[in-house]
């Protein structure tokens, strides 16, 4: 049996000896740590949500942790929900892209009767190549590293753009910096401050981003595009500017 590390908030509530064991996991805000744990099948049982919860985290945070994608697989595979368990195939097989061969296969057969024959062929046919986070796939809303495409067996189609235009940039910018794309997380508050200067936001972010980068010429170059001496954070700007002189 596993045995698992809990920081465990007991919600308060009357009569608690009356609630099932169904009912248990909803008294608790839990976050899941398995240190050291070998088992891919985690059984959690009421536990279950709370768990993939926490594995979602931790494939953002750290995208390259194997064991969690599998143990992921695994859980959603429990669930028995056709479209949470091809989302975290399509985000193993992200991971892996050509290498692992046999593990890919061996996840997308323990997955088979829940999948569905339309995603099942659709993963045998990247069984040798992978798949690539920018690549057209059929579309997931559980996929955490699939990005930018959206795929059918018939049409491939680009995010609708007043969708993409109607999204927040700085929701876009921390969602690449979520992923350690760093550059672009740039060059999207370059393009939004170029757009709307009036955002102090969107400023000190990109700010931010030239300081711990040390990216200097991009600094510059935006300063000058932008007339920095004019904006929000004109200040800021100021002391970044002196900081980059001292050091050239």
């Amino acid at each position: 049996m596993e045995t698992y590390s809990l920081i465990i908030k007991l919600n308060s509530t009357p009569h608690m000896e009356e609630k099932s064991s169904r009912d248990e996991a909803s008294l608790f805000d839990a976050a899941f740590r398995v240190p050291g744990n070998t088992h891919l099948q985690l059984n959690m049982h009421a536990w279950c949500d709370k768990a993939v919860e926490y594995l979602d985290h931790a494939i953002s945070r750290t995208q390259n942790d194997l064991r969690s994608h599998v143990q992921r697989v695994y859980l959603y595979i429990d669930k028995k929900d056709a479209d949470t368990v091809y989302g975290a195939l399509v985000d193993l097989f992200i991971i892996l892209k050509e290498s692992g061969r046999p593990l890919r296969e061996r996840m997308l057969e323990a997955s088979r009767t829940v999948l569905g024959e339309k995603r099942y062929r659709f993963l045998v046919q990247h069984l040798d190549s992978g798949i690539r986070a920018t690549d057209a796939v059929p579309p997931s809303r559980t996929s955490l590293l699939s990005k930018g495409l959206s795929g059918t067996n018939q049409l491939v189609m680009k995010q609708n753009s007043r969708e993409i235009s109607q999204q927040d940039p700085l929701e876009v910018a921390h969602d690449h910096l979520e992923y350690g794309q760093i550059d672009e997380a740039r060059k999207v508050l370059e393009m939004a401050i170029l757009r709307e200067p009036h955002r102090p936001e969107l400023h000190q972010d990109l700010l931010e981003i030239y300081r711990s980068t040390n990216a200097r010429e991009p600094f510059l170059a935006m300063r000058r595009r932008l007339n920095a001496d004019n904006s929000p954070l004109a200040d800021t700007w100021q002391k970044l500017a002196l900081a980059f002189a001292e050091e050239s």
